[in-house]
């Protein structure tokens, strides 16, 4: 077998998963719990969640996906908030 073969199957084989670096690690430390929270109630980050896990989503995957829903949904909110009345 060639040696660039060996370099690709090795590299295949590789275990491990990918770490969320995106962002402020205190952002993420504070929306984690909250996070958490939201999937065991009856909210829509619940159905999202449950979706996710459905589809074959690692739990720890759909949680991170739950957290960036938050913020979404939480910028949204602000934005809408402020737009003047008229």
């Amino acid at each position: 077998m060639p040696a660039s073969h060996r370099i690709q199957m090795t590299a295949a084989k590789k275990h491990g998963y990918r770490k969320i670096r995106g962002g402020g690690p205190d952002v993420r430390t504070a929306l984690f719990k909250p996070a958490l929270r939201a999937t065991a109630g009856k909210s829509e980050f619940a159905a999202f969640y449950k979706r996710l896990i459905a589809n074959g989503k690692k739990p720890m995957v759909a949680i991170a996906a739950v957290m960036r829903k938050i913020v979404v949904t939480l910028n949204a909110r602000l934005r809408d908030a402020s737009i003047p009345q008229s």
